[in-house]
């Protein structure tokens, strides 16, 4: 009986994630990640040089290493 209700809820999960995509216009997770992965890159890209540097200070900070004098 608990192995029936497992796999209930893991379909139901898997229905649901599939509406939500479906939903978003995605066909499938991969798509998803594709778009994500492609936003990134060109949010990135746009960013001036002051702004990366920027950046990267912050992520060094959030890392606890000191930030670099260069």
């Amino acid at each position: 009986m608990s192995r029936l209700l497992a796999r209930e809820k893991t379909q139901g999960g898997r229905a649901a994630v599939k509406k939500l995509l479906g939903d978003l216009g995605f066909d499938n997770s991969e798509a998803l990640t594709e778009f994500i992965t492609a936003k990134r890159d060109a949010d990135q890209a746009a960013l001036t040089e002051i702004e990366r540097r920027e950046q990267a200070a912050d992520e060094k900070l959030r890392a606890g290493l000191p930030p670099s004098t260069s």
